[in-house]
Order: C-alpha cells, then structure tokens, then sequence
C-alpha cells in the first residue's frame, strides 16, 4: 500500500453537496486509545473516496426527530472536540438509539455527554463532597428510586468542585444534583453498562442531568448549536 493510498473503517459524520457532480464527506476515523481523526473528502479531489463499504447504516436514526438530534449532537461534539472522543463510545451510542424509543434515546444522551466529559479530562468528582469528604450513599439496590435524599451542588467556579448542601453557603450559585442524579453518573462512571441503562430516574432528576451535562459540555467546546434545540425541548426520560 503507497503512502498515496490506505484504508480505514470510519463514521461518516455529514455528507454535502457542492459543485454540479461532487459530494464532500466529514468522516471519524480510529486513531488509538487518546482518541479519533477528523478527515475531508470528497469524491473528487484528495483526500479522495476510491471506495467504501458500508458495514452499518443505521437508518432508524432517520424515523423520529429525538434520534435525529441526538446523533447531530454527537457528530457536531466529534467535529469540534476535533476527533477527540472515543471511537467505540460514540459508535455504540449511534447504534444503541437506532434501536431505543425516545425516553431511552434522552437518558443515553446523559450517558453519552457524562462519558464525553470523562473522556475529555474534564469531569468533576462526584464521589463525595469536596469540603467535608462525607460520600454519596450507595444503597445495595441502585435501582430503589426511593434512594433519592441528600442534595448536592456543583459549583461553577475556578475551582470546580461538588459540595453537599450543608457545606454550601446560601449565596453560592451552581448546578442542584440530587443523590439520585449522582449515583446515576456513578453507575455510568464506574459500572457496567447495563446498571446504568436499567436504573429509574425521577423526572427532578434527569432535568437536574440535562442541565448540568449541557453547562460542561457547553463550557468544554464552542457553542453546541444541537444543544439549543435540546436544551429548549421539554423532554424527560
């Protein structure tokens, strides 16, 4: 193989039209464990597509409008984070809401943006609170949606921390995270896939999530236009 021609799997993020016969393609390739490539082509001109193969198709994204944003708000994280992002984390979201109904699509978008940040550097500790180190609470049975009980706050600041409502002074502005919120973002962080996928959350909560992963998200790259539609929208889970 010459250094002129090589192969890859990759995502194709957006498809245009320019020109009278031309088509341009922003595509995701796998690069290594820190992340993606972000590459132009087009069907003339380099890079150029000789051929492809197209191994999923994902049409379903196509049928409901949640789906459809959703996916546009991962394809515009991928190009602005500029490839930096996890190749499988953003394939297996693609392909798990294809086949999820719209409250499933909204509670694997928190997961989605909860993993991007992760992945990004940029997560706050949520494990316990940065004052007086008292932990969140994990009960035995994370799906019990009476667990709900202590609040905790993130602070917006220089210092980005999370503090429990009675290390927080009145006059601090943040972001309200119910212990419910928080084991949420702690079974996406550090158990298996399916635990996260199968917990119940309250409506209080998931809008507590929304608003909080849109603010870090928000802060991590340029404006997100996609978030402007979901953030407005009155979804829950």
């Amino acid at each position: 193989m010459s250094k002129r021609t090589w192969t890859s799997e990759c995502l194709v993020l957006s498809l245009r039209n320019f020109g009278e016969a031309n088509r341009s393609a922003t595509l995701l390739l796998p690069e290594n464990e820190n992340g993606c490539q972000i590459v132009q082509a087009t069907l003339y001109g380099g890079p150029k597509i000789s051929d492809f193969k197209v191994k999923e198709f994902r049409s379903s994204i196509r049928d409901n409008l949640t789906r459809i944003w959703c996916a546009s708000l991962a394809s515009e994280l991928a190009v602005k984070l500029e490839g930096n992002i996890d190749w499988n984390l953003i394939n297996y979201f693609l392909t798990g809401i294809s086949r999820s109904d719209e409250n499933q699509c909204r509670l694997a978008l928190m997961r989605f943006l909860w993993r991007v940040i992760i992945f990004s550097g940029l997560a706050p500790e949520l494990n316990s609170c940065a004052y007086c180190d008292e932990g969140i609470r994990l009960n035995n049975d994370l799906n019990n949606s009476s667990r709900a009980g202590k609040s905790y706050f993130y602070l917006p600041t220089e210092n980005a921390a999370v503090l429990c409502s009675a290390c927080t002074q009145k006059n601090e502005s943040g972001f309200k995270l119910s212990e419910e919120a928080c084991l949420y973002l702690y079974a996406t962080q550090y158990l298996e896939p399916k635990i996260s996928r199968d917990m119940p959350i309250s409506e209080g909560s998931y809008s507590e999530l929304k608003q909080f992963l849109f603010y870090l998200i928000q802060n991590t790259v340029n404006k997100v236009k996609a978030i402007s539609f979901l953030f407005n929208s009155k979804h829950r889970q």
